[in-house]
């Protein structure tokens, strides 16, 4: 019985340590607080026709009116009854809160990724974290794109079961394939799939060729057949979402386009004969030397907010009161992103480790890990031209989707997991075999360091601290001002770079004390035989930290004269949209028009008293006017256009029948 306890005591502690971290980084969530996530609003906004026939005919409609004038509801709310793994997921995060769930999720799948693939419990339990506090999970559930976060949390464990069967147990391994990769297309974000059969691809491809060297025929084959048949299961109990998002999407902006000639009888053009405009697939790539974010979150400024907020540094830089006014109101962020959230930021301790394992590691799938970090890091980037061309034009699906920065998703479980995967190697090594390399694992993680240090010393050396749009705005004001106006504009430019200098070293000097301790905690491992338990215990907590604060500096529990900045009550997450004047006018006059008004504005309150949809609304005056409008669009054709951008409407689209969407 002790035994078994102790075996199991990593796992508890791990699930313990998942939960609390989670818990208390959402910890508004049990004060009554929800995350202001504006991509739900939208959600509820263009989905509410759908949920009021939902909730009062226990049907799905399959059919929206209230968005372009109608289309159908696949892509924005419909529930596939046959899929039973979906209806099981919120048991998977232990029927927390949804922010707090998710994020233990992460975590939880990537600590699976390391027990599948042979890395020690408690060395998972650090890896684990760092995954989950990679701020893209935290940016991307912040903006509300909980889909992604959701598919994202099933991609590590996917490929953890994955090379458990090619390296250890076949059918274990292929079952959990097939459960991981199915809760992942559940979770219906299909570019992150794109993303995880890159993955997939490139390491099974990998293990192929080792066991073919090894000449492990038989076991390649029966691998390959087992595992096929795993992904076949995966994908049945997805494929009434799979083939009418298929089906769809040849009639949506992904699709054919119907046009055949611009206005004033030009040719049309597209990018492709099938896909998106390539300018529309970059528009939030990132710009020259963004990609350092991953090693310096503040590389390009972080987030797109005002220098003005570094209260300290501009006084310090920025001695006159009217050019300190001025440079105040300049962006953080100075990269080429229409705006920034946040930097995409994993972790200096796994850049560390992941580069390390890259020249070091004996393990087989450095080779595919680099050449997909390469992959990655050449598709994230806004130039038109090379790879991105390439596979806009000519590699399959690549130009279905836009924003294709998210790649480094895969960047983002790839470096966590060849750092664990080193970490643990360097640990089941023999003392001799440590002995022999031990010379050039510190010679390169000096190097490595080295670098760092030059960075951070000579930032002018690899960066430039104004944006291509405030050089081109420096050109046209030469082109305006003289004199005294002109050397003014000079002096704003001139400290504004002098600030994000300073912003930039100050966080190039924190990310340099990691790689101080990632190279301490290497040397540590590489010398010492014994206590490698607290080096391991010391790297987690460190990790921790690290991606703590800079979470913090994106999400966080900031109140602002008495309120939250980043969280809503539980009642104005459920009602996100206030009607304006003018929706009560329309309600007042089509109202009395529509057909069983009173009847089912009736029906429709109380089926939202008792849905969890509206859990948070105490006020039932505010849940009949809700309902009445819901009323109104059943009973009614009337149409409504917002000529303030009705293409990107959602507001709309809650209370009428819009001729916009969002």
């Amino acid at each position: 019985m002790n035994k078994v306890l102790l075996r199991a005591l990593p796992h508890l502690v791990a699930v313990i340590v998942f939960i609390s971290v989670a818990a208390i980084y959402f910890s508004p969530v049990w004060d009554g607080y929800e995350l202001s996530q504006g991509d739900v609003a939208h959600f509820k906004g263009m989905s509410k026709e759908i949920a009021d026939h939902r909730m009062l005919y226990d049907e799905e409609p399959l059919w929206t009116n209230s968005m372009f004038s109608g289309m159908p509801a696949w892509q924005i709310s419909v529930i596939h009854e046959g899929n039973w793994l979906k209806q099981l997921e919120p048991w998977f995060y232990l029927q927390m809160p949804r922010p707090v769930g998710i994020l233990f999720l992460c975590m939880l799948g990537f600590y699976l990724f390391c027990l599948f693939t042979g890395v020690n419990a408690w060395l998972a339990i650090a890896g684990a974290i760092g995954f989950g506090l990679s701020t893209v999970n935290l940016l991307y559930l912040s903006a509300g794109h909980t889909s992604k976060v959701n598919a994202i949390a099933y991609m590590a464990p996917a490929l953890g079961a994955m090379i458990m069967a090619f390296r250890r147990q076949i059918l274990a391994g292929a079952a959990l394939f097939a459960l991981f990769l199915s809760l992942h297309l559940a979770a219906n974000h299909l570019q992150m799939t794109y993303y995880l059969v890159f993955i997939l691809g490139a390491v099974g491809i990998t293990e192929l060729v080792r066991l073919v060297l090894k000449k492990d025929i038989a076991r390649a084959l029966k691998v390959s057949g087992v595992l096929l048949v795993a992904g076949l299961a995966a994908v049945l109990p997805n494929w009434s979402n799979l083939a009418t998002t298929y089906e769809y999407s040849n009639y949506s902006t992904r699709g054919k386009s119907e046009l055949t000639a611009a206005p004033g009888g030009a040719e049309f053009s597209t990018t492709s004969e099938k896909g998106l405009e390539t300018t529309y697939i970059l528009e939030y790539n990132f710009g020259k030397g963004e990609a350092w974010s991953l090693l310096i979150p503040d590389a390009k400024g972080g987030h797109s907010g005002y220098l003005g907020d570094e209260k300290e540094i501009i006084k310090k830089v920025v001695k006159d009161q009217q050019v300190r006014e001025m440079v105040s109101q300049q962006m953080r962020y100075w990269g080429e992103q229409k705006f920034s959230g946040g930097a995409f930021y994993f972790g200096a301790i796994f850049i560390f480790f992941f580069v390390m394992a890259l020249i070091f590691s004996k393990n087989v799938l450095r080779w595919p890990f680099l050449i997909l970090g390469l992959l990655a890091l050449g598709l994230c980037t806004n130039d038109p031209g090379g790879i991105n061309d390439f596979f806009i034009n000519k590699f399959p699906m690549y130009n279905k989707f836009r924003d294709s920065k998210m790649i480094l998703v895969v960047l983002m479980i790839i470096i966590p997991a060849l750092a664990v995967m080193f970490i643990q190697e360097i640990l089941d090594r023999k003392p001799e075999e440590i002995k022999s390399i031990r010379k050039w694992l510190l010679i390169g993680g000096g190097s490595f360091v080295f670098i760092v240090i030059f960075i951070t010393a000579s930032p002018s050396s690899f960066f430039t601290f104004l944006s291509p749009a405030e050089n081109d705005a420096i050109a046209e004001y030469e082109k305006q001002y003289k004199g005294e106006q002109l050397q003014m504009v000079y002096d704003v430019f001139d400290y504004t770079a002098e600030v994000r200098t300073a912003i930039f070293q100050q966080d190039a000097q924190r990310s340099l004390f990691l790689v101080i301790i990632a190279f301490g905690a290497l040397t540590g491992l590489i010398f010492l035989r014994k206590n490698r338990e607290v080096i391991i215990g010391v790297l987690a907590l460190v990790v921790l930290a690290d991606l703590w604060t800079v979470n913090q500096r994106y999400l966080n529990d900031e109140k602002k004269k008495g309120k939250y900045v980043h969280y809503v009550s539980a009642e104005e997450k459920s009602i996100p949209y206030t009607p304006a004047i003018s929706d009560l006018a329309i309600l007042e006059r089509e109202g009395s028009l529509a057909l069983n008004m009173d009847e089912t504005t009736s029906k429709l309150t109380e089926a939202m008293k008792v849905s969890p949809l509206y859990n948070g609304v105490k006020d039932e005056q505010l849940l009949q006017q809700i309902a009445a409008f819901g009323a109104l669009n059943m009973g009614s054709d009337y149409r409504v256009l917002n000529l303030s951008g009705p293409m990107s409407d959602a507001n709309t689209s809650y209370f009428h029948k819009s001729l916009g969407g969002y």
